[in-house]
């Protein structure tokens, strides 16, 4: 193989490989990123805090339509961030809470 061929392998196989992969896999740059491209996320979702939990960042919103919390588990791996997990708790009327008089 000459030189030329081989140094030309090696491009493609440094810059192109990885460009090719970023963009069949998606990776996210931030905790937001990884957040807004997971499958139970949804744009009318309202923001309501962000939470440290060890190793993962937990994502806290609210879903007005559904009445529902969600949590989107975030954790970096790498130079990039991915959410794999979520999970949702029903509100609660502060009615039901207080005990009759």
């Amino acid at each position: 193989m000459s030189k030329k061929k081989l140094g030309t392998a090696i491009i493609i196989t440094v810059i192109v490989v990885p460009l090719i992969l970023m963009f069949v896999f998606k990776p996210s740059f931030t905790a937001k990123g990884a957040v807004e491209k997971h499958f139970e996320y949804d744009d009318t979702l309202h923001y309501i805090n962000q939470i440290e939990a060890g190793a993962f960042e937990a994502w806290v919103y609210e879903d007005r339509q559904e009445e529902l919390y969600k949590t989107f588990l975030v954790k970096k791996e790498g130079f990039f961030y991915e959410s794999n997990h979520s999970t949702y708790v029903e509100k609660k009327d502060d009615s039901a809470r207080k005990p009759s008089q």
